[in-house]
């Protein structure tokens, strides 16, 4: 019995990390860069980000991400550039990486731009054997010391942006190396392998009363390789450019409530709640994500 549970645990840990490769978060809407490295810049100015994610709360080893993004874009250049720092926690896996992006926009017309861009990025992989509670810790199926392992990744994302219109198109990891362990013992190589992903999103400003009031319907779709696909959708609706509220639902996961407040023309914070929907809303309290962003520098005139 006690194999079972651990040969489980081991699964469900490893299954995380395929459908997890790309970190699931609420706020993007506020924080384009998570969509595609071609957003990268886009404000024209200095804009740091702080994102705390906790998933599946009750459940012990759940996901834990923790983001801090940088951007840089200059008025009238047509590129910017971006760094991530990152942890992502799943069960007896921990990944700390660093990301660099390069986003360049093209100016169609007044109304009408288009950009492309590219990310790059090294992972640290780590096998924390000691998250591993038996008797035996001569049991042959498992890995009895902890192991780094270190991957390479490249994405690329291209956007497009038309006045109240904003459509994104992204593919995370379209070429990637292999989280690869050894098993000790068996001296079997044990390779998890990074999956291609799609990421498309597109979101419309509906503006209320000379832009008092913004309504911002938005919907992402996920795609990746031997896994079904998983749709967003959500509503955000904005006061006064100061306060925020958004209504979502993601697909066979959950629904979200989040909101926050614009603090200045220079500091936006929010939270969001995930109700899980599905079989895990029995077990734990759903997620929490917690996010700030600060924007430094010149602030555009018509901002």
């Amino acid at each position: 019995m006690k194999k079972i549970i651990i040969s489980l645990m081991l699964i469900v840990s490893v299954s995380s990390v395929y459908a997890q490769q790309v970190p699931l978060f609420s706020s993007y809407n506020s924080n384009k860069m998570l969509l595609s490295p071609s957003t990268t810049g886009m404000d024209q100015l200095i804009t740091t980000s702080l994102i705390s994610r906790l998933q599946f709360v009750g459940f012990e080893g759940a996901p834990i991400t923790n983001l801090a993004l940088a951007e840089f874009g200059k008025k009238d250049a047509p590129y910017g550039v971006g760094l991530a720092l990152y942890s992502d926690r799943i069960g007896v896996l921990n990944n700390v990486g660093v990301q660099g992006n390069y986003g360049y926009r093209l100016k169609l017309s007044d109304d009408l731009k288009i950009g492309m861009g590219i990310a790059l990025a090294f992972d640290q992989w780590n096998f924390n054997a000691s998250q591993i509670k038996v008797e035996d810790l001569n049991d042959p199926e498992l890995f009895n010391r902890n192991q780094n392992t270190t991957t390479f990744r490249g994405d690329f994302g291209a956007h497009l942006d038309y006045k109240n219109l904003f459509i994104s198109v992204a593919v995370p990891r379209v070429f990637a190396t292999d989280i690869s362990f050894t098993n000790e013992i068996t001296k079997k190589a044990v390779d998890i392998k990074q999956l291609r992903h799609v990421m498309a999103y597109v979101s419309y400003d509906i503006k209320l009363k000379g832009d008092k009031y913004v309504i911002t319907p938005a919907a992402l779709v996920r795609l990746a390789q031997d896994f079904d696909p998983q749709f967003d959708a959500n509503v955000t609706v904005e006061y006064a450019k100061k306060i925020f509220g958004t209504v979502a639902y993601r697909q066979g996961y959950a629904a979200s409530l989040g909101g926050g407040l614009q603090f200045s023309k220079r500091i936006r914070g929010g939270y969001a709640y995930d109700f899980p929907i599905n079989a895990t809303q029995s077990y734990g309290a759903g997620s929490h994500e917690l996010m700030m962003k600060i924007r430094l520098g010149k602030i555009l005139d018509n901002e």
